[in-house]
């Protein structure tokens, strides 16, 4: 026997027996048949309804008579418990307003709820939806209603009602077996699914708040299915807005809670995932008034941004290995889930994706239907790349219109589209023929995105750098010095991998470095060996580490002969021809 039965017994009256048949012939009778009108969601049957009187049990902490919520509302509110999901018998769409209706047909229940009684449940019942206003199902109520010498309150009792429900969401409503056999529809696994992750929901009135246990695992980072509506989402994504929507109801609830009664977090104890690297003890999210889904999932980039990335950087495996197909199947996966996605990620998706193609219509015989259609996706994946640029996304991730038209300008990936649909590209994207940077580049030597350069107005980041900007570089003689230099050109491409030296100076493998006598490419450089940092000194390499992610990488040409420049305090050459990256032939 629950708490509150046992108090709702013990409080004397006939509450309880009135309870206590209805709770015996509903849970028998009418919600062991809930699958039969209901193939959709996951359990809303015996084990449910018990679940949510276990849930206001823990709401309302040890002592719910004292001072919180008197007997006659202790007693509504677990009848509506019991009656709130009988509309399920019917369809799940509206369900609340078919447990209404199903709850006033009910004749069989006169001598057991009174009609003034039934009022007040029927509102609670049909609130408990969270697309129904819990002020407006009980305008029609006094804020405190007294009947035959009993009061209730029916905006408590039904916020009640409605957060017991919502709390709803641990393993035991979703059991695999069942599911199996249900063949829950492809709609529904989702919600199976993130019920199956939830070990436990508790509430704690003492601490006023609310701890959920999560345990993903690893599949479930790269998990697309589909949801209502046939759209495909990203499970994490699904998770996140999940738990917000629990913390959504919790701060409706608490506007019509007594205070002694109200929760002031949602608690979210995440586990590590299985075999992670650097993953191993638990953390904790806490969702207050004003958390949203995107600041859970920015807390934990290893349940979706990272492994995102790390899907981009298989795609740029197989660019560079010729796999287009491979390269583009995967592409298009991430891409039926970009909206979960960063803006980060959705722009590197679309420009990806025109550089694929444009890539893949250079294997094709020049008069093909194939070619054609490869060149056609290639634009429309450009023109996206730069609405979706110019809709707030290049702002929101610190970039310029210019620097990033450009950066598409100079992409030897983009040169066969480039050539192909000038004209067509021009009408949307201003881009000039002198900057282009027609292919043929190779493996370029270059910085990732973030480095910062030397420049005679201080430092700035080399993704804002244009062609005509000022840099400074070091003239090497027998005295080193410091020259104002401008930037003749800029070539731009896409890394898997880059080096970290002395946790310091992060640069790609073949990007040339100074050491005591010469330049030498960075992947060549021992523990120990010496290089040249932006103010001619010799630096002691302790330590060189390899770390693969998406780096977005440039290369810049200066006009000074020592074509040198100094990036995140450490001097770089760019080896790059200067003919190559303006596209001249070479003689």
């Amino acid at each position: 026997m629950l708490k509150i039965e046992r108090v709702l017994k013990n409080a004397g009256g006939t509450f309880f027996d009135k309870y206590h048949l209805m709770k015996e012939r509903l849970l028998n009778v009418e919600y062991e048949h809930w699958a039969a009108g209901f193939a959709k969601g996951n359990n809303h049957g015996r084990g449910h309804i018990t679940r949510v009187l276990e849930n206001l049990d823990r709401l309302l902490g040890s002592d719910p008579l004292q001072h919180l919520i008197g007997v006659y509302e202790l007693f509504l509110a677990m009848m509506s418990i019991l009656y709130h999901d009988i509309g399920l018998l019917r369809k799940r769409k509206g369900h609340a307003e078919l447990s209404k209706a199903l709850l006033e047909g009910d004749v069989n229940n006169a001598y057991i709820i009174d009609g003034r009684d039934k009022e007040i449940i029927e509102a609670a019942v049909v609130s408990h939806s969270s697309s129904n206003d819990i002020a407006v199902e009980c305008s029609r109520f006094l804020p405190v209603m007294n009947i035959g010498g009993h009061s209730a309150r029916p905006t408590v009792i039904a916020a009640l009602v409605r957060l017991a429900d919502e709390l709803d969401e641990d393993y035991r409503r979703a059991d695999p077996i069942l599911q199996k056999r249900l063949k829950v529809p492809a709609e529904s696994r989702f919600f199976w699914r993130f019920c199956q992750r939830v070990s436990s929901v508790s509430p704690n009135l003492v601490a006023k708040c609310i701890y959920l246990d999560l345990a993903l695992e690893p599949k479930d980072t790269m998990a697309y299915g589909r949801v209502s509506g046939g759209k495909t989402r990203h499970f994490v994504a699904f998770v996140a807005e999940k738990l917000a929507k629990i913390n959504k109801e919790r701060v409706i609830v608490n506007r019509f809670l007594p205070a002694g009664l109200q929760y002031t977090g949602l608690h979210v104890n995440v586990m590590p995932l299985s075999n992670h690297s650097t993953w191993t003890v638990p953390r904790t999210f806490v969702f207050n008034d004003s958390t949203n889904a995107e600041m859970f999932l920015g807390s934990f980039p290893e349940l979706l941004e990272q492994p995102a990335k790390k899907a981009m950087i298989a795609i740029l495996e197989h660019m560079r290995q010729g796999n287009l197909d491979k390269a583009l199947q995967k592409l298009d996966r991430l891409d039926s889930v970009a909206a979960d996605l960063s803006v980060e990620l959705q722009l590197h998706i679309s420009f990806d994706k025109a550089c694929t193609y444009s890539l893949k219509a250079g294997h094709l015989a020049q008069d093909s239907k194939e070619r054609t259609e490869a060149l056609d996706e290639s634009v429309k994946c450009l023109f996206r790349w730069f609405e979706q640029g110019q809709n707030g996304g290049w702002g929101a991730i610190g970039r310029t219109v210019d620097a990033e038209v450009h950066r598409m300008a100079t992409d030897p990936d983009l040169a066969l589209v480039r050539k192909t649909r000038r004209k067509v590209l021009q009408q949307t994207i201003p881009f000039t023929r002198r900057r282009e940077n027609r292919g043929g580049a190779g493996d370029s030597f270059c910085v990732p995105r973030g480095t910062l350069i030397e420049t005679p107005q201080g430092k700035r980041p080399v993704e804002n750098l244009l062609p005509g900007d000022a840099l400074i570089s070091l003239r090497l003689a027998e005295k080193v010095r410091p020259v104002r230099a401008t930037i003749a050109a800029i070539a731009t491409s896409r890394k898997a991998r880059c080096l970290r030296l002395n946790q310091s100076w992060l640069v790609t493998p073949t990007q040339p470095v100074r050491s005591p006598t010469k330049w030498v490419e960075a992947h060549s450089i021992r523990l120990g060996d010496w290089i040249m940092d932006g103010q001619g000194m010799l630096i002691r390499i302790n330590e060189i580490e390899t770390v693969e992610d998406y780096f977005e990488v440039f290369d810049l040409v200066t006009d000074d002969p020592s074509h040198n420049y100094i990036a995140n305090g450490l001097l770089v050459h760019n080896k790059l021809p200067m003919d190559i990256i303006l596209g001249r032939e070479r003689y």
